[in-house]
């Protein structure tokens, strides 16, 4: 699941299914809905109990894992964790790096990596750990490729991978031909197609860029979209 576009659309399916009965509810009596109550025996719907003291109703990316657990971040609230059954909520209390979550996968060996204002953390199933030499970058977008290297956008700072030790940074600056030399400041979503190039999508102007492993192609609209 790497598009956020895509997760957004289980997770709206999802709460669509759990909330929808309660949705319909508002339009039948008081007594209608208590005998559908007493012939189906449903339980309440599991609602979302909020520890941090936020405002916020902002829900960023979805990740569906491998055991069906169904994860979202909420602005300045963590993330949450779904079942099907209870949310339990994670935030800076538990280890998380920040309350500000943006993207949000799942690795091959099954952690769970969530891109924040102040780094990457990585939860095991038990405890959140910090990926080094990123708790100072605000991340945009994550993949895992299929070495098992971890791309990821940062504000301001373009394109990064890192390998597990070493921290890499990447289509930074380059040469637009309206622009001229322009730093890529936002990389909003990062996928792996079948033939194994890796594409990034530009939120400012970019266009997209396509990387086989060697180099970097862009593809950019015309100069006449730009003017």
């Amino acid at each position: 699941m790497t598009s956020c576009e895509l997760r957004n659309s289980i997770f709206i399916l999802l709460v669509v299914s759990i909330f929808s009965g309660s949705c319909n509810g508002q339009t039948s009596t008081s007594q209608e809905t208590n005998n559908i109550n007493e012939t189906t025996n449903t339980e309440p719907y599991p609602k979302i109990v909020h520890t941090v003291a936020s405002k916020s109703e902002t829900v960023n990316c979805e990740l569906l894992d491998k055991d069906g657990n169904l994860w979202f971040s909420i602005s300045g609230e963590g993330v949450y964790r779904f079942d099907g059954k209870s949310f339990t909520n994670f935030t800076i209390r538990d280890g998380l790096c920040s309350n500000s979550v943006g993207p949000i996968i799942q690795d091959k060996s099954g952690n769970i990596l969530f891109g924040t204002n102040r780094g990457i953390c990585k939860y095991d199933g038990k405890v959140f750990i910090n990926i080094p030499l990123t708790d100072t970058l605000g991340i945009t977008s994550l993949l895992e490729d299929r070495e098992g290297n971890i791309w990821f956008g940062a504000i301001g700072k373009g394109i990064y991978r890192f390998d597990g030790k070493k921290l890499t940074n990447l289509l930074y600056t380059y040469e637009h031909p309206f622009f001229g030399q322009k730093s890529e400041k936002y990389i909003s979503d990062i996928l792996q197609d079948r033939n194994g190039n890796i594409w990034f999508s530009s939120w400012n102007g970019g266009g997209v860029w396509k990387y086989d492993g060697k180099s970097f192609k862009s593809f950019l609209p015309s100069l006449d979209y730009y003017k």
